[in-house]
């Protein structure tokens, strides 16, 4: 998933899943692209995950002035 602006509007895209991606990191890639949208006004929350993703992504909205 991505978060995406459509002019004044945001949404997520969804992307269908290939074969052989069942289990990649799916939250790094949300997050930066919050970073895109909206800068440093960005919460990010990690309730569950598998491995690091999520830290590099949560460690780029700290870096970009969110928390």
């Amino acid at each position: 998933m991505r978060v995406v602006r459509h002019g004044a509007d945001v949404a997520i895209r969804a992307r269908r899943w290939t074969t052989g991606q069942f289990l990649q990191a799916r939250v790094d890639p949300l997050f930066t692209s919050a970073i895109d949208v909206w800068q440093g006004g960005v919460l990010a929350v990690v309730l569950t995950g598998m491995g690091s993703d999520g830290m590099r992504g949560g460690k780029e909205i700290v870096a970009a002035g969110g928390a």
